[in-house]
């Protein structure tokens, strides 16, 4: 793996630079071929080619064939502000990266199998070579990232950035994963709770778009809620006021994973329900009348 560090003076810093230099030719000259681009910018015909790609892969820039002056051209328009996101997916059984614009469009994604609950450096490691697999395939430049999201199954304490105690993934709780990306990336990194980026996913383009508040109820191995009041996410102490699948139901019922019995988790989650899935080959009891 490869870690980028943009700092003044450095290579990522000078791609940057130039590929600024390459936007703002055409925010002011409109479409222009890669030949014009070269002579407005002073980069050489090769650079221009390498942030032409980049930017294209991107999305942020379209490519069509044309001529000048007899000959054989491409012209350049920006269809949309520079800037590529990336999104990361931590599932207790799988890795998930995303690459996407910046106004959200999803350009590509990559998921793998792993095991996230084991070790969390492990699998922010994962995680990171995963995003460069991405960025390899696509011939992105890892300059173009933006900034980073990491859903996570978990409460994120947002003046810390620790996940909390009630998770699906002990081994996790008190470790910080936005910090540990940031460090390999080089780039921002925001965690949050999955639910609550469902949350937000439904209100700006979703089922809930236009509301004003919402609560969206995700139903996995355990159960959580996004919560969202007056336009603004609703996170409690610690980032743990979605965690209702905590609820106390049955003060008899199973052990939950908190150390309580009888959360609502207990008889709503994947493992209780898919528990209650006759294994191949045998008959489900009969009902006693």
């Amino acid at each position: 793996m490869t870690d980028v560090e943009v700092t003044p003076g450095s290579q990522a810093a000078l791609r940057r630079a130039n590929q600024q230099r390459v936007v703002d030719a055409l925010r002011s000259g409109g479409t222009l071929t890669q030949a014009e681009l070269a002579r407005y910018t002073g980069l050489s015909p090769a650079s221009v080619s390498n942030i032409v790609r980049n930017l294209r892969a991107a999305g942020t820039v379209s490519v069509r064939e044309t001529s000048s002056n007899g000959r054989r051209a491409r012209a350049i328009t920006l269809i949309r502000p520079p800037g590529a996101v990336v999104a990361l997916d931590f599932a207790l059984d799988r890795l998930t990266a995303a690459l996407g614009d910046s106004q959200g469009a999803v350009l590509a994604r990559e998921s793998i199998a792993y095991d996230v609950t084991a070790e969390p450096d492990r699998a922010v490691r994962r995680a990171v070579w995963l995003v460069e697999t991405l960025l390899t395939r696509l011939r992105v430049d890892h300059a173009t990232i933006a900034a980073v999201t990491a859903s996570v199954p978990g409460p994120v304490d947002l003046r810390t950035g620790e996940i909390g105690a009630i998770t699906c993934m002990p081994r996790w709780a008190g470790y910080r994963p936005a910090a540990a990306l940031s460090a390999r990336l080089r780039v921002p990194v925001q965690a949050e709770n999955d639910a609550n980026l469902c949350a937000l996913a439904e209100m700006r383009g979703g089922a809930a778009a236009g509301s004003e508040h919402v609560i969206y109820v995700r139903i996995k191995e355990g159960v959580g809620a996004g919560i969202v009041v007056g336009g603004d996410l609703f996170r409690g102490a610690g980032g743990t006021a979605g965690e209702i699948g905590h609820i106390g139901l049955d003060e008899r019922g199973q052990v939950c994973r908190c150390g309580n019995r009888g959360c609502l988790e207990t008889v709503l989650g994947a493992p209780y329900l898919l528990g209650m899935v006759p294994q191949q080959g045998q008959r489900a009891p009969e009902s006693v009348a």
